[in-house]
């Protein structure tokens, strides 16, 4: 599962999201919970200027992005991906006595 890890730069630009994102990636949220591990991917939103943030924030974004450009150093905003997965399940001796997992899918040795 792909997601908005919600602890970025760029998480204040959408309000209404907010919580809800950060609590996805909480250990006792939804996915953590369940068994899944997570991998965050670290990325950049890079623009030429602070200047040209400023005006791509505030066209896309109103009131939020022009608060986040004003709180801008350089010309990048960190955004990170989260990823979630687990382990597919594997046949144990348990659940088919007598025969290996490599027995069990078809393979032979």
């Amino acid at each position: 599962m792909i997601h908005d890890y919600g602890r970025d730069d760029v998480w204040g630009l959408r309000p209404d999201r907010r919580s809800r994102l950060v609590d996805w990636s909480k250990r006792r949220g939804p996915f953590l919970s369940a068994g899944f591990r997570i991998r965050v991917i670290h990325c950049w939103w890079t623009f030429e200027s602070v200047d040209q943030a400023r005006d791509l924030l505030a066209s896309g974004f109103g009131k939020v992005g022009v608060e986040l450009a004003d709180l801008m150093k350089r010309p990048r905003l960190e955004y990170q991906i989260a990823i979630y997965h687990r382990s597919a399940p594997t046949i144990s001796s348990e659940s088919a006595p007598g025969s290996s997992p490599v027995e069990a899918a078809g393979v032979a040795g």
